[in-house]
């Protein structure tokens, strides 16, 4: 087995030694078909674990031999890989370049320590199912012991995502409808005013279109909501049916903007 160079860069993961190490954690499974089916957390663990071997003796050569090229064996650290949406802990041995005096990293560590792109939108459904259900202490601990994560991560995450999700409404562009009716509600959650803004289309469909926190009234901060929806292409006909609550702030925020354009209707 021939050490890898500058010159001659790593090539671990082809088909012939992966199906060698799948086999060789396999010898109770009939066949690899089944083996992969079963994929149980200790067998992809185990799957690393030979991976990660197999690398570090391209590298630094087999073990209890003499110590020739630039790579040396330099211990282990903690770390995790990615299975569907959960994250395994595993250790991950290290290896040096004795002659650049850096850290070599391994290709197969790399490739399944990368994160699931729809493990964040996941774990922010689960916290959000556990808030309506009032049991988020609940649902964070679950998301702990099944994604490998501590309770702050987890919270960390959802924030990201959500702060993600509002980001991507807020710079909607609404060209593409024509909008018959609106519908502005107040809202209050844990002493946070907000408005919501529906809209329903000529061919009837009902969309979510906007979301604004409200420190005052209500007048300035539904103007300001309405004016960005005009800027982003938001397109109406004449006259706009605008359903508000009670709150007169929302329904002066709705006159300033539209004018007599709008039909404002209160709720019963």
């Amino acid at each position: 087995m021939t050490t890898p160079t500058e010159h001659e860069p790593l090539r671990l993961l082809d088909a012939e030694t992966i199906m060698t190490a799948y086999w060789a954690l396999a010898k109770d499974a009939p066949s690899l078909v089944e083996f992969l089916l079963r994929g149980t957390k200790h067998h992809v663990q185990e799957l690393f674990k030979a991976l990660a071997a197999v690398e570090v003796e391209m590298y630094c050569g087999p073990r209890r031999k003499r110590r020739t090229g630039d790579y040396r064996r330099w211990g282990s650290n903690p770390g995790s890989i990615t299975l569907g949406p959960e994250r395994l802990a595993v250790r991950v041995p290290r290896v040096r370049n004795i002659k650049t005096n850096s850290e070599q990293p391994l290709e197969c560590y790399t490739a399944m320590h990368k994160r699931n792109p729809q493990q964040g939108w996941t774990i922010c459904k689960q916290l959000l199912l556990g808030l309506s259900q009032h049991k988020y202490r609940q649902a964070v601990q679950q998301i702990g012991a099944s994604f490998g994560l501590s309770t702050l991560t987890a919270e960390h995450m959802f924030v990201e995502e959500i702060t993600r999700w509002l980001e991507a409404i807020e710079q909607r562009t609404f060209e593409s409808n024509e909008y018959m009716a609106l519908l502005l509600d107040g809202k209050t959650l844990r002493q946070q005013q907000m408005i919501v803004c529906m809209g329903i289309t000529t061919t009837g469909d009902l969309r979510a279109l906007a979301l604004v926190e409200s420190r005052t009234g209500g007048s300035a901060a539904a103007r300001r909501m309405l004016d960005n929806l005009s800027k982003r292409g938001f397109r109406h006909t004449a006259p706009l049916l605008v359903i508000v609550d009670g709150a007169k702030g929302i329904s002066n925020g709705v006159r300033n903007t539209f004018g007599n354009a709008a039909e404002i209707q209160h709720c019963q």
